[in-house]
């Protein structure tokens, strides 16, 4: 029987193959699938296996390195990067910064030139970027807007001003303070480097006077 979070995970007896094979090759995470394989080496970790403490330290710098947003989604969501040093999560980012810029706006990209992409996808993209910004100190809206094409590069501004001016604060147990004081940092850059891509905004965020049908007459509209 397998148990991870003091839960039944299977009796398959072709499950319990696998995670032998697993363990017979050193818990090579290519064997089995990443939302099993992270979450059995971090209750082996806590049991306080060695080999399964390093391989768990070395995937998530791996897979993180690589930059790639639905890896990096996975890994911030579930907290992994507590379990290392503060030595070893600044490696981390050194690493992985360049390749988790360019994929952020290869990501928008994609979404822009589509002209069926849904709202949510979008902010979805936001929704890391304020993740890593809150939790972790990193910064990445201003070197991706500098290096978004000239041709989406408005839209993408207004879109992330209106979703900063309407995100909902819930389940991040970061003080609000910190969100406001960076959405100011946002928007006086956007101001000291961007002032004509803001003009529609001015006396909205700042006076309280934005709307929800603002978002009509800016371009973004919310498909459901």
């Amino acid at each position: 029987r397998v148990v991870l979070r003091g839960e039944r995970i299977s009796n398959d007896p072709d499950l319990l193959d696998n995670l032998q094979v697993w363990y017979e090759n050193v818990y090579n995470t290519c064997l089995i699938h990443r939302n099993l394989a992270f979450p059995l080496l971090l209750e082996l970790t806590k049991a306080g296996d060695k080999l399964a403490k390093k391989v768990f330290k070395d995937e998530i710098g791996k897979r993180f390195a690589t930059g790639h947003l639905t890896t990096i989604q996975f890994i911030l969501y579930n907290d992994y990067l507590r379990y290392l040093t503060k030595e070893e999560k600044d490696c981390i980012w050194d690493e992985s910064s360049l390749n988790l810029t360019k994929n952020i706006i290869n990501k928008l990209k994609m979404l822009f030139d589509d002209s069926h992409s849904k709202y949510w996808k979008i902010i979805n993209v936001f929704e890391i970027m304020l993740f890593i910004a809150l939790k972790y100190d990193k910064n990445y809206f201003f070197p991706i807007i500098d290096h978004l094409p000239e041709r989406m590069k408005r839209e993408v501004v207004k879109k992330l001003i209106l979703y900063l001016n309407y995100k909902e604060f819930r389940e991040y147990k970061i003080p609000y303070g910190k969100f406001f004081r960076l959405f100011e940092i946002i928007i006086e850059f956007l101001y000291d480097n961007y002032p004509d891509m803001i003009k529609c905004l001015e006396g909205g965020f700042y006076g309280g006077r934005l709307s929800l049908d603002d978002m009509y007459s800016v371009g973004t509209i919310i498909i459901d």
